[in-house]
């Protein structure tokens, strides 16, 4: 799907170092699925704010990365919960 795709992309560009690209196309990838889902928890949810922490934390934005990663930990959470 589209989501996936642009998440992926985001992720070979952190690898080559092109932070802001990778992170507009994962904030991208998360608007889509966040109306996708709308609001529920989905393990792609959580994939694409890790990954998006992981590309901020690369940019220099440990800060904002923490922001991230602790709903995408309590989504995780719940979905094994269920």
């Amino acid at each position: 799907d589209i989501a996936a795709s642009l998440n992926d992309r985001g992720r070979a560009r952190r690898i080559e170092g092109s932070y802001e690209e990778a992170i507009a196309d994962q904030r991208s990838a998360q608007t889509m699925l966040e109306r996708v889902f709308g609001g529920r928890d989905h393990p792609n949810v959580a994939r694409v704010l890790d990954d998006l922490a992981d590309s901020l934390q690369a940019a220099g934005s440990p800060t904002e990365a923490e922001t991230l990663r602790e709903p995408s930990q309590a989504m995780r959470a719940r979905l094994k919960s269920q």
